[in-house]
């Protein structure tokens, strides 16, 4: 096939409230960078879990794009309080994907 390659940007941020005696929670969101846009021109969303998760890669997929790379771009420690000793834990992650397009 001739063309060239486009290139998607994903970001998935993973951010936590805590405020005792509440316990802490996390939600996690995401943001896409379409060809050509420096800002995610409305593509934001929220990920509930992996069934949110898997909706977001199967559209990505029927679109045709594949996955070209995945980058934790941030991380954080968890502390004890979850019964670990201290963790690293990814809190934004970055993920390309690319997709050929006809030749013009």
């Amino acid at each position: 096939m001739n063309g060239h390659w486009e290139y998607l940007g994903l970001v998935l941020t993973n951010s936590t409230e805590y405020k005792p005696p509440a316990p802490q929670t996390w939600s996690q969101a995401y943001a896409l960078f379409w060809p050509g846009n420096t800002d995610p021109d409305g593509q934001i969303g929220t990920i509930k879990g992996w069934p949110d998760w898997l909706a977001l890669l199967n559209r990505l997929g029927r679109e045709g794009w594949e996955l070209a790379t995945g980058t934790i771009m941030d991380t954080t420690i968890v502390a004890g309080m979850h019964g670990w000793t201290q963790v690293g834990t990814p809190v934004r992650q970055s993920f390309i994907f690319k997709r050929q397009t006809p030749g013009t």
